[in-house]
């Protein structure tokens, strides 16, 4: 029974100066039908592209090598598949003043949105404008209709990205992919926008991708985390689980630099800067930067095995059973 949405070994290049780099190397998730889950790592993971792979909206530049992408049985990395994804899948994007245009009022750029999502179908102005305030109010955005008339500018950044909210919801997708959908936002909206989110999908049946850097943003909010460093999946397994015993180097060292007012806990960083992917192709992308690291560490990529139940890990150091939780 294959699940949801399925990403298997997906190897993707970029063309760059006329070079030919390695982004993504052996990307694997799943997700199930209103499941949320959360995809973490600094940025230059591959994090975004993994998610633009799924919605069929890779840059010019980018070749997908090997690897298959399946969505709702459909084979996403088609021509037509990918048309027929888009249909059920919305997507977040990080920066709401990038994402809406600044020289058109809300209604409009939700008119569009619409007309886009109704492929022909004719509804009355009242309908339309129904449905558009049904999905601001959805969004948690009210005002009588003031919204509507407004300009981007004259939003704030938590109310951009309730727009930008709005506007998926307009589509009624069962897939939602969030990217970064709190950055540059202040503590208090950034919680009120999870909320949001995780209230939709319950309501709505949706299925969510979430992707961060924040940790603490992945353990309230997802079932699953998968942990990318340097274009690949180092680690992947039920959220708690992985919080409770992280097993892989880098997530220890992820959820070690989170601050707490545990004053027992002392806060530390990953020493170094993420390894570029065009340099990483002998040996463990992390090995550099791993206080952990062996020998064999240095010579071979390790694979994705499954250490705990549920829980995978691509790590020699974890298989040999010598990473030191506390």
């Amino acid at each position: 029974m294959t699940s949801f949405l399925e990403i298997n070994g997906l190897n993707l290049s970029v063309h760059s100066d006329g070079r030919v780099l390695p982004i993504l190397s052996d990307v694997s998730l799943t997700l199930e039908r209103s499941e949320a889950v959360a995809i973490v790592g600094e940025t230059g993971s591959g994090k975004t592209l993994t998610a633009r792979a799924v919605m069929g909206v890779l840059p010019k530049n980018a070749v997908i090598r090997s690897g298959t992408i399946t969505f709702n049985g459909v084979n996403v990395l088609t021509k037509e598949g990918a048309a027929a994804a888009r249909e059920h899948i919305a997507m977040i994007f990080q920066n709401p003043m990038s994402s809406i245009n600044p020289l058109f009022r809300v209604e409009d750029q939700m008119n569009d949105v619409l007309n886009w999502s109704l492929h022909g179908r004719k509804e009355t102005k009242e309908e339309k404008t129904s449905r558009i305030r049904s999905a601001l109010e959805g969004a948690q955005c009210y005002g009588d209709g003031k919204i509507l008339r407004m300009f981007p500018f004259q939003l704030s950044g938590g109310m951009r990205q309730r727009v930008m909210i709005a506007m998926a919801l307009l589509r009624k997708p069962s897939l939602l992919i969030a990217d970064e959908p709190t950055t540059a936002l202040d503590v208090t909206t950034q919680k009120e926008i999870l909320s949001l989110l995780t209230k939709l999908t319950k309501e709505e049946k949706m299925s969510l991708i979430l992707i961060t850097h924040n940790l603490g943003i992945a353990r309230e909010s997802s079932m699953k985390t998968y942990v990318m460093y340097a274009g690949r999946v180092v680690e992947a397994g039920p959220t708690a689980q992985i919080f409770r015993k992280p097993l892989h180097p880098y997530t220890k060292g992820l959820i070690d630099s989170i601050p707490s007012l545990d004053k027992s806990r002392s806060m530390e960083g990953i020493d170094g800067e993420i390894a570029q992917q065009d340099r990483a192709a002998v040996g463990c992308c992390f090995a550099s930067r791993c206080s952990y690291a062996i020998d064999k560490c240095l010579t071979r990529q390790p694979e994705l095995k499954e250490l705990a139940p549920g829980q995978k890990v691509a790590c020699y150091v974890a298989e040999q059973g010598g990473l030191r939780v506390v």
